[in-house]
């Protein structure tokens, strides 16, 4: 939210409350009387993947306040699972690439009104964003550490330090071993190209070496 402050929220919503028509999940939580904006795309095939939320639990909507447009995340909560790390994980990944959309619309970029919207690169931009948000939140584990961790001995930092990075590692993995091979593999060829030119690119190596043995499980 300090990053970019024209965010009305962000949301971890039950999968009922998430799989919600939209005006039903606006006034679930809320929106009722903000009117909802839309973009132009370039490719039809991507009205039907934003319509099944690309079924990857986690989209952005526009909202008008009357002042100015403010951008809403919704991210859908896992389903109960064994591994609540991978969940975790899971969710900390799609909430990056949302955010990627959010700092795309920052930034004036790809995702604008009143203009004919290239999609694709738009997804490339957000998953892209998101590995790079992966690497780039490491920067906090010492102020984390003070935070949660503030009556911490000396001797147990070190361990503390690499357990977070360790996290930071799977989220990578996550993203890269199993969400953006699923972007790969969706039926809209918008979504699916921009998964796929993130997955041939040169950063991959940057992205695979951040994650190291995390990779191993997929």
């Amino acid at each position: 939210m300090e990053d970019y402050p024209t965010i009305l929220g962000i949301h971890e919503c039950h999968p009922h409350v998430y799989r919600c028509p939209p005006r039903e999940l606006l006034r679930s939580l809320g929106y009722e009387r903000y009117p909802q904006r839309f973009w132009d795309y370039d490719k039809e095939d991507y009205a039907e993947h934003a319509q099944t939320k690309g079924n990857l639990s986690g989209h952005v909507m526009i909202l008008a306040d009357g002042q100015e447009d403010r951008p809403v995340v919704f991210i859908m909560r896992p389903k109960n699972t064994k591994d609540q790390n991978l969940a975790c994980a899971q969710m900390m990944g799609i909430l990056f690439h949302e955010l990627g959309h959010v700092d795309d619309i920052a930034c004036g970029l790809h995702l604008r009104m009143n203009t004919l919207v290239d999609i694709t690169t738009a997804e490339e931009h957000a998953h892209r964003y998101a590995c790079e948000r992966i690497i780039s939140e490491t920067r906090y584990i010492e102020s984390y550490m003070m935070e949660f961790a503030p009556g911490l001995p000396q001797s147990q930092q070190g361990e503390w330090r690499d357990g977070v990075m360790g996290f930071y590692r799977v989220i990578m993995a996550r993203y890269i071993g199993e969400i953006l091979p699923k972007y790969t593999e969706l039926p809209q060829e918008s979504v699916r190209e921009a998964a796929l030119r993130v997955m041939e690119s040169d950063d991959m190596t940057k992205f695979r070496r951040f994650a190291g043995s995390a990779l191993d499980q997929y």
